[in-house]
């Protein structure tokens, strides 16, 4: 191998505290990100709960908050070459004309 080539070089590497500084950052984005998350997620509901949208609206941002909330569904996949595709059907298509009982 040439000489020079290899080995460890000043100045490489991680510098010290730089994790703790980049979670600090990242600490401070998140709680500066909260009021917007609270706000989207209330912007959804109003969409949703107001009858004045069309139903395309509606389930839209029904099926965002789902997906925040309850996470996305999974995508099973196969290796053989056969695919498969369940689906299950609740409440029907004038499910979306209810409003959600008040608690």
């Amino acid at each position: 191998m040439a000489e020079g080539w290899g080995g460890k070089r000043p100045g490489s590497g991680r510098k010290p505290g730089r994790s703790r500084i980049t979670k600090l950052i990242e600490a401070k984005s998140m709680d500066e990100c909260a009021d917007d998350v609270r706000y989207a997620i209330g912007l959804l509901i109003t969409f949703m709960r107001d009858e004045d949208n069309d139903k395309r609206t509606r389930i839209d941002c029904a099926k965002e908050l789902m997906d925040r909330v309850l996470g996305k569904a999974t995508q099973h996949t196969s290796t053989d070459g056969v695919a498969e595709l369940h689906v299950t059907v609740t409440g029907g298509i004038n499910a979306v004309d209810e409003e959600p009982a008040a608690e």
